[in-house]
């Protein structure tokens, strides 16, 4: 009787020490998620992919050269802008600008063109005009340039900004 409370005995240490054992080798493994019950996960119905909110590429320096109006002129209607721009802001030989009250309000928008038919076309920097016609109570605002941008992808879109007063 007693060979049989021993065998008993050791084989229930063997089992608890195989466990423990086990439980070392694998430690992601408890009695808790194997008693835990399987809950299948919740679908999400109907809700779109959040996408994080682009923000739009600084210029690197030179890329952009506003020669009329400068960093906070007092600028009228018509107003012309003349610079230079590197060619892979323009398509077509043309880009965006647009004027911003000082609540960034719209109050114009333009495609400044190229100077020299063809240019955008070429390595460097390309001379461009535009002409803008507006009217507002604002005292201040801003002059935004934008990179056109044929894909309409956010993470390409560039902007370059001065601030301007109005008169």
């Amino acid at each position: 009787m007693d060979d049989k409370i021993n065998k008993s005995w050791f084989t229930f240490v063997a089992v608890i020490g195989l466990l423990l054992i086990f439980l070392i080798v694998f430690p992601k493994f408890s009695l808790r998620s194997v008693l835990a019950p399987r809950v299948a996960p919740t679908p999400k119905v109907n809700q779109p992919t959040p996408m994080p909110t682009p923000i739009p590429t600084q210029p690197q320096l030179g890329e952009v050269i506003i020669e009329t109006p400068q960093s906070n002129n007092v600028v009228t209607s018509p107003l012309t802008v003349k610079g230079k721009i590197q060619n892979n802001w323009l398509f077509e030989g043309a880009f965006p600008i647009t004027l911003l009250d000082a609540s960034r309000k719209e109050i114009a928008k333009a495609s400044a063109h190229e100077n020299i038919p063809g240019s955008w076309q070429t390595e460097g920097l390309v001379s461009f005009t535009a002409n803008l016609k507006f009217t507002t109570n604002s005292s201040s605002g801003f002059l935004v340039i934008h990179n056109d941008n044929p894909s309409g992808l956010p993470q390409n879109e560039k902007t370059f900004e001065i601030p301007v007063q109005f008169k």
